[in-house]
């Protein structure tokens, strides 16, 4: 979970550099999801401070949402993403 809360502060950050107003999330992370949508208490020390960055981030943003995706609709993306891991460490 610390990967898609990294991510999600990556791309959040972007959002904001690139004067994004409004941000839509589709993670398979429903753990992510239900934290952020304050269903879930964070209780991971790990997680906590992510968690506290994501929700000053969000705030930047006139919209923002978060929803969950199964992770058989999201296989796709894990390739793009894969692909682009392997990318990157072939380049290094």
């Amino acid at each position: 979970n610390v990967a898609e809360y990294t991510a999600l502060v990556k791309a959040l950050n972007k959002a904001v550099e690139l004067g994004a107003v409004e941000v839509q999330v589709h993670t398979d992370s429903e753990l992510l999801t239900k934290q952020i949508n304050g269903s879930y208490r964070v209780k991971s020390e790990g997680l906590k401070p992510l968690f506290l960055e994501v929700m000053a981030l969000k705030r930047r943003f006139a919209a923002f949402s978060v929803s969950h995706v199964s992770r058989e609709k999201n296989k796709e993306a894990d390739r793009l993403a894969n692909l682009g891991i392997d990318t990157f460490q072939s380049n290094s």
